[in-house]
């Protein structure tokens, strides 16, 4: 999944509250619900950060997989 991929992610649940709360409660199942397709390694950290407040789920989600590439604007 492309960093820009977990923004949209990220974007959709600062704007809607109903899959900001499936997200938290089951992440995998919410993406996925949404069309998202994780990898294996997706699917570990969302679980991961699923438990904490939103603005630290979105963090956490942007540190471990969010980050472009060096070749990318």
């Amino acid at each position: 999944m492309s960093w820009k991929i977990i923004n949209e992610i990220l974007a959709l649940a600062s704007l809607d509250p109903i899959f900001r709360d499936a997200l938290q409660r089951g992440p995998v199942a919410a993406a996925e619900a949404q069309g998202f397709e994780l990898t294996d390694e997706e699917k570990r950290v969302f679980r991961e950060y699923a438990s904490i407040p939103l603005v630290e789920f979105c963090q956490g989600l942007l540190e471990q997989l969010g980050s472009p590439p060096l070749d990318e604007s």
